[in-house]
């Protein structure tokens, strides 16, 4: 038997140096390992292996290990392995077995050499993949595991220090690297891992070069923001050095990243140089060390194979010193132990796995040749039997048949495994407990073979930190210390802790790092824009509460007792509730709102956006429609419990829409990624249905805006005292230019700007409010203040007086009722309260026969006010006309006067909802004369009268007719 270990890896820097008091010589220790498993395979010493006196196949084994094994460096170099086995085997010293290499690049080559001779190959350390593949290697074994096993351990240290989230992975341009990348990806996708990226680094390392450069690597993890980066390294005294300064550069190993490591390299190396390098030093301290432990590393007080090491004597260590490869004095790697080693120094990383290695050899041997025993006597009967012919053919024709196979199969380039050789098949069936614990085979079934199964392995968890300083090594500041490990299942995270826990990460504290990666970017509500939107907000308030103090305080002015108030409170109450929608918006977590508190501001924002803006359009309506029924004739008295009905239908139905909205589907606040790359989010109301919802309240709140603007159509010829309909158009136009140009930009602003999105909605609540109010409640104070003085056409009748030419060609004024113009020549005389006006049904549509018309003098005829709170008042009497040119009035009285003069007894007020209304005229005192002389007059009787309105005649007559 032929071993290999890298006896010159460490270089003159560790080799034999007293660290945390062990002499620092782990290859020494390998091969210590290897020579105590020989000694107990041909003792057959159970203390370690008890299969050694219980398996059959060991009752009658004649197999044992020459003294002494030879054992060769391989300083990690494949071509020394290589020159090694071929001087051998032109110098006819004939192997049947190798055991190690350790690494990876040797391991692999060795590999090579043994399925040419044919021998076994049983590594203590290699974990590439491929190293035990039946199509590969077909002559392979391990003790340890492959990397597939190990990328679901470091996965599962990152989860049980609660990494759950944004893993980078530095990984070295080689098929390790790629290896150990790749099962860490798969490892971290079944964890549930949605973040795992990796960057390669390849040699000369240093430099900002992509997928080569250290610096690119780094660079890249911070711009990601991960705080969780695992490093793949297959050279870590060449690599670690870069990786530590540009982690300085980058402020990465400030204590707010969790760092791992591992794979097959030297920790004890990598302490040694953080203790000399001071970026080195804080980017290890607090970084986890992941590989395979020895069973005296986590159990040393009942580990039977520690108990035998400490049991040697000064002839082994003689031995061991005479079987070390280095003779030299003066060469790397030469160490020589003293007689009591054994005494004072402990096994060291991998020495277990050596004895495991070791052992695997011998017992296959074994079991192959007790197979062999098994298998020749029944040979012999079948061969003497009657059908031995028969079956000495059927074995012909198959050997045949194999043979044509294995040909097939390396044409194909896949050997498989060699039956020809039942050494490697034993040892793939064995099933033994080692001093690393239990030893099986097959881990990954017939394509793996000779692979460990992971369940059978211990790993362990190491921490780098601060040690104090040793009197032999005064600039050993840093080691690494077994805290955790783990058994069974490399994906449950069932870690045991030891004595040296808990883990201390870079911080210096036992809890890890908040956060999984740098907070990415919130797109938190700026301070300043929250203030701008609260002036707003301030503002609108501010001038709705104003608006509000001058309908009260200038309820008895004309302006506004004639615009009806109870309405304009109304309006001015939704204007009021809408604004605090923008309060309602204006908060997110970076202002210390709770979750609870946003979800409450989510669920009432929609309630006094919606609700709001339809009591001000509704209002409106309402108040347009009061009017057109008093015009309409229709009833004695119009009062507000008359036109409030499709207020509260519509109202009722917003109010059932939100109410079922809030019940079940409520609108909570939620952050929502919308990169899910670097993690970018924005805050949000959601509700699984809104769209629905929104939907429905878009629907109503259009119904109550077109209401009022088709209400505002049709009593567009009123006089403007009574009604507002040209400043509802231009509100709405303007709302609807803000919505057209508003929503689209707030569509695209939604994910590109927190501060944008809010300013813009504000700005959109505010608008609204403001041109509702001010358009409809400023006209009429800037009239009560007197700011603004309305013409004669414009002005009330009691307060003025206004003179209507009555001639073919115009129109004439009678009691605040414009007559058309191209009339027939009459005469009305006797108007007063016996005067009537037959009813008209379209009087707000001047497109009907009839209409009232209102041009820059006129005033609302039918409507009259008085101090004894008079309701609007239908005029009503009956018609006797049939002339079709007088369909739209009856017959009134005229007299020859060539001047008419009305007195009015009462002052025209918009009446309260609780007057008595009476008709301005009554029928009890009714005379009218017609004469064709042209010239109308009319008296008032029975009041006293307070305004006089003059009309002068061109002695034509009129024509009152429609």
């Amino acid at each position: 038997v032929v071993g290999f270990l890298p006896f010159t890896m460490l270089g003159d820097g560790l080799v034999g140096r007293t660290i945390d008091g062990k002499a620092y010589n782990w290859p020494y220790t390998h091969l210590a390992a290897a020579v105590l498993a020989a000694d107990h395979f041909n003792e057959r010493n159970p203390v370690v292996t008890p299969e050694l006196a219980t398996e059959p196949y060991m009752e009658n084994c004649t197999v044992q290990f020459p003294t002494p094994i030879m054992f060769s460096n391989t300083n990690g170099d494949h071509t020394v392995v290589t020159k090694f086995l071929i001087d051998e085997a032109y110098a006819q010293n004939r192997y049947c077995a190798i055991v190690g290499p350790y690494t990876n690049t040797p391991a692999i080559e060795a590999a090579k050499v043994a399925a040419g001779m044919r021998i076994p190959m049983v590594t203590h350390g290699a974990d590439d993949n491929g190293l035990t593949s039946v199509f590969v290697n077909p002559q392979a074994a391990r003790t340890a595991v492959n990397l597939h096993a190990m990328g679901e351990v470091v996965v599962n240290w990152f989860r049980s220090h609660g990494r759950t989230d944004f893993l980078a992975t530095i990984a070295v341009v080689a098929e390790f690297g790629d290896q150990f990348r790749q099962t860490v990806d798969n490892a971290a996708k079944e964890a549930g891992f949605r973040h795992h990226e990796y960057f390669v680094i390849a040699p000369p390392w240093e430099g900002f070069e992509v997928n080569r450069g250290v610096g690119y690597a780094l660079q890249g993890i911070r711009n990601l923001g991960f705080r969780n980066i695992f490093l793949a390294l297959n050279n870590p005294a060449v690599q670690i050095p870069f990786i530590a300064d540009y982690a300085e550069q980058f402020e990465m190993n400030q204590g707010d990243h969790v760092w791992g490591v591992s794979g097959n390299i030297d920790f004890g190396e990598l302490a040694y140089m953080a203790s000399q390098n001071a970026n080195i030093s804080k980017l290890v301290n607090g970084m986890g060390a992941l590989r395979v432990v020895d069973g005296f590393t986590y159990r040393p007080e009942t580990d039977a194979f520690l108990q035998v090491w400490k049991e040697q004597n000064a002839t082994t260590v003689d031995r061991i010193n005479e079987l070390h490869p280095i003779q030299n004095v003066n060469a790397t790697g030469y160490y020589h132990a003293e007689p009591d080693y054994f005494q004072t120094e402990l096994p060291q990383q991998g020495a277990a796995f050596m004895y495991d290695a070791v052992m695997s050899v011998g017992l296959g041997k074994c079991l192959f040749e007790q197979r062999e025993e098994l298998e020749a006597p029944l040979a012999d009967e079948q061969e003497n039997s009657a059908d031995g012919v028969r079956r000495k053919n059927r074995r012909r024709i198959k050997g045949q048949q194999a043979k044509r196979q294995e040909q097939r199969q390396l044409q194909k380039g896949k050997k498989g495994v060699d039956t020809t050789n039942s050494h490697i098949n034993a040892i793939f069936d064995l099933d033994f407990e080692g001093a690393s614990g239990r030893i099986a085979f097959g881990e990954n079934g017939v394509f793996s073979p000779g692979s460990r199964q992971r369940g059978t392995v211990t790993y362990g968890a190491y921490n780098f930190r601060s040690v104090n300083n040793d009197a032999m090594n005064p600039n050993v500041t840093t080691w690494y210390h077994l805290t955790d490990y783990l058994q069974g299942s490399t994906t449950e995270p069932n870690w045991t802790q030891t004595d040296l826990s808990p883990f201390v990460f870079s911080s210096g504290l036992s809890t890890p790092p908040p956060l999984n990666r740098d907070l990415p970017e919130q797109n938190y509500l700026s301070p300043a824009i929250q203030a701008t939107g609260l002036a707003f907000m301030a503002l609108a308030l501010a001038i709705t509460l104003t608006s509000t103090f001058l309908v009260y305080h200038y309820e008895d002015s004309p302006s506004f007792r004639q615009g009806q108030p109870a309405f304009l409170y109304v309006l001015m109450l939704g204007a009021f509730t809408m604004s605090w929608g923008i309060f309602t918006i204006s908060f997110d977590e970076s202002f210390g709102w709770t979750e609870n508190m946003l979800d409450a501001a989510c669920v009432t924002t929609p309630w006094l956006i919606s609700v709001g803006y339809m009591t001000m359009y509704l209002a409106m309506f309402s108040k347009l429609w009061r009017v057109n029924k008093v015009l309409q004739f229709r009833r004695r008295q119009v009062m507000i419990r008359h036109v409030v009905g499709p207020f509260i239908g519509v109202l009722l139905a917003a109010i059932a829409v939100l109410l079922t909205w809030t019940l079940l589907d409520p609108f909570t606040w939620e952050r929502q990624v919308v990169d899910d790359f670097t993690g970018e989010s924005y805050g949000r109301c959601h509700s699984e249905h809104e769209i629905v919802f929104v939907t429905a309240l878009i629907i109503l709140m259009t119904i109550s805006t077109f209401a009022c603007a088709f209400m505002a159509f049709k009593c567009r010829e009123i006089d403007s005292r009574f009604q507002e309909s040209n400043w509802i158009f231009y509100t709405i136009f303007l709302q609807i230019q803000v919505l057209l140009v508003g929503i689209p930009v707030l569509v695209i602003l939604q994910d590109a700007s927190a501060d944008a999105t809010y300013l813009g909605r504000s700005l959109v609540i505010f608008v609204v409010v403001m041109t509702n109010v001010v358009l409809m409640i400023w006209p009429k104070a800037f009239v009560a203040l007197g700011i603004v003085t309305l013409g004669p056409a414009n002005q009330s009748s009691n307060n003025s007086k206004a003179q209507g030419s009555v001639s073919g060609g115009g129109s004439a004024l009678v009691s605040g009722v414009v007559l058309p113009s191209g009339a027939r020549s009459s005469a009305i005389s006797g108007l007063s309260n016996s005067a009537y006006v037959s009813e008209t049904r379209n009087s707000c549509d001047t497109s009907t026969a009839g209409a009232f018309r209102h041009d820059e003098r006129s005033s609302l005829g039918g409507i009259s006010e008085d101090d004894e709170s008079e309701d609007f008042t239908r005029m009503t009497a009956p018609s006797t006309s049939t002339d079709p040119s007088r369909s739209g009035y009856s017959s009134l009285a005229s007299s020859r006067a060539s001047s008419t003069r009305i007195r009015n007894s009462r002052q025209e007020r918009i009446p309260d909802d609780n007057d008595d209304v009476r008709p301005p005229w009554s029928a009890a005192s009714r005379a009218s004369t017609h004469d064709t002389s042209g010239s109308v007059a009319a008296s008032s009787t029975g009041a006293q009268a307070d305004d006089e309105m003059n009309s002068s005649s061109n002695g034509d007559g009129i024509d009152i007719s429609a």
